[in-house]
């Protein structure tokens, strides 16, 4: 809701519509040969640290024993489709649904 975004960090909750789809979306332009991994790494970890950088001076890498998570991803697997039943988002909604 709009009320809990216009709060101020770290008050306000996580997300907003476009982050599920954004990895995604990337990585197919990877694929096709549009974008390199190294260019996709830097857009999805390394500019938003840049970018944020005082929100996560504290941050900056995870302390010993600290969980972190990780992703592995196929990709050589077929293309899954986005459709608007997929989408998290409280905004219920994706301009990718095909």
């Amino acid at each position: 809701m709009r009320e809990e975004k216009d709060k101020t960090y770290p008050d306000t909750p996580s997300g907003m519509p476009g982050v599920q789809t954004l990895v995604t979306l990337l990585l197919d332009h990877v694929n096709k040969g549009n974008m390199t991994l190294a260019r996709f790494v830097d857009l999805t970890a390394h500019e938003p640290q840049r970018i944020f950088r005082h929100c996560w001076q504290k941050a900056a890498s995870p302390a010993a024993g600290t969980r972190t998570s990780h992703q592995s991803v196929d990709m050589n697997s077929p293309a899954a489709r986005l459709k608007i039943a997929g989408i998290a988002s409280r905004c219920g909604w994706t301009p990718f649904d095909a």
